[in-house]
């Protein structure tokens, strides 16, 4: 999901309150490897390099597909149902 997914979801949230509570949450009682931003883009990367090629790994590993320029395939297909992004973490 994007950011602002996410926020359409919590409202009265706005997609950079979602970024923000999210940067606070790399650790795994939150999945925040399953959101994005609305292009697809892993806008962790901005933060850490290193985070973003775990974000993509985890992404994978769950089946998520990728545009050859390292985005996520943001079609209605790869949009999660709020209710996965509460499924099983991964262990790190």
């Amino acid at each position: 999901m994007s950011y602002g997914q996410v926020a359409a979801w919590c409202p009265p949230l706005t997609a950079r309150q979602v970024g923000r509570i999210m940067a606070g949450a790399l650790d795994n009682d939150i999945p925040w490897w399953r959101v994005v931003g609305s292009d697809g883009s892993l806008r962790i990367h901005k933060r850490d390099p290193m985070l973003a090629q775990l974000q993509r790994a985890y992404l994978q590993s769950e089946g998520v597909q990728f545009t050859p320029d390292g985005r996520v395939q943001m079609t209605p297909e790869q949009v999660a149902d709020p209710a996965t992004f509460f499924a099983p973490l991964h262990e790190v």
